[in-house]
């Protein structure tokens, strides 16, 4: 946990010097075993690849986890995308389900990027479809050297197309609308009965990765999961939404990790560092692992009148503080105060040292009366 806190997703940029990095790992059929890396070129790539693949699918598969579940119990493919995020840095990656040159098929393959500066939303809109080529163009070759080459390309090209932008938000700027929709999703229940739900247990088991707890660089606090219903016929969409709500009632410096399955209804959110247990949710389905909307709690009124003022918040887009306006010009204006100061009580002394310069002060205060 100590490597994970403190160094997961806290790159400097400036000693990267790119915002993105692409990697691969796991099964292809140009390796009869795992991939040799591509790309693993930050310590982010490196911990999501031992935790992600190594010891969290990986030791799923080593215990027989999945494979002791019914039909109806188990998605029978990867075909995943997950979204890690913490602060302004995240990893946007695709799992899909893959063989080795040997043929064997119980381990996935997965493509991620480190991006650095580059809000959720273009994340979704530019790096995740490029992804989504990566798999195509690599589940037409058997060729390593030509994987290889998909990536490399894919990352040139998302350098050039997503570069850092200051002041990029880290939480996705959702529409009144989008918001509004979400809202009245009937997943979420009538009288917004399943959102309680989830916001009792973000509250009552994530308690210790809100807002104004720190860092989270300390190996103290265990991992928290919940299942969530999608919301959106779009993976993509179903976790920026998520994204959003999360942002008034989790740190941002908290590290969560959103995985949502192609073609189903739920995702899954897992806050601070998972371990292998954590994963076996990719293979599970609601049979197993039951939406948190669906569980139910003995919910008092003062919880539902603070989650239902939460709701309202959320749906005007006034959960989250205010930016302040004008801060820079602020800013602007005590520094030229202080400077204007430091100049009135050090004139004379200066005019002193000086004395052409107090007689070029008096001829400027002449021109500007008009003398």
């Amino acid at each position: 946990m100590r490597e994970f806190g403190q160094k997961f997703l806290t790159e400097e940029p400036r000693r990267l010097g790119f915002a993105i990095f692409l990697a691969g790992f796991g099964k292809h059929p140009g390796w009869d075993d795992h991939i040799e890396d591509i790309g693993i070129a930050t310590e982010s790539l490196a911990i999501v690849k031992n935790l992600l693949y190594v010891e969290g699918i990986g030791g799923q598969i080593n215990t027989g986890a999945w494979e002791k579940l019914g039909p109806d119990q188990q998605l029978t493919a990867f075909k995943h995308v997950f979204l890690w995020q913490r602060s302004d840095q995240l990893l946007i990656g695709l799992v899909w389900s893959s063989v080795d040159g040997k043929g064997r098929a119980r381990y996935p393959m997965i493509a991620c990027a480190h991006c650095l500066g580059v809000s959720p939303q273009r994340v979704m809109e530019r790096v995740l479809p490029r992804l989504r080529e990566v798999q195509r163009l690599c589940q037409a070759t058997k060729s390593p050297d030509e994987v290889r080459d998909i990536f490399r390309r894919a990352q040139d090209d998302l350098r050039l197309q997503c570069r850092p932008i200051q002041g990029d938000p880290p939480v996705p700027d959702l529409s009144a609308e989008e918001r509004r929709q979400f809202l009245t999703r009937p997943e979420l229940g009538a009288n917004y009965d399943g959102l309680y739900r989830i916001l009792y247990q973000i509250q009552s088991q994530m308690k210790a990765y809100g807002p104004g707890h720190g860092t989270f660089r300390q190996p103290e606090l265990p991992p928290r999961q919940l299942r969530l219903p999608a919301c959106s016929n779009s993976p993509s969409q179903a976790i920026l939404l998520w994204c959003r709500l999360f942002a008034s009632q989790l740190s941002l410096a908290a590290p969560r990790l959103l995985v949502a399955p192609d073609g189903e209804t739920w995702l899954d959110l897992v806050v601070g560092e998972p371990s292998s247990q954590e994963c076996f949710c990719l293979r599970a389905s609601p049979k197993v692992l039951p939406l948190a909307s669906d569980v139910p709690y003995n919910l008092d009124a003062q919880f539902r009148y603070e989650a239902q003022q939460f709701i309202t918040a959320f749906e005007s887009g006034a959960d989250l503080p205010k930016r302040r306006r004008g801060a820079g010009l602020w800013v602007a204006l005590i520094g030229v105060l202080v400077l204007v100061t430091v100049v009135a009580v050090a004139y004379p002394w200066l005019a002193q040292q000086w004395p052409e310069l107090g007689e070029n002060v008096n001829r400027l205060r002449e021109m500007i009366s008009g003398r």
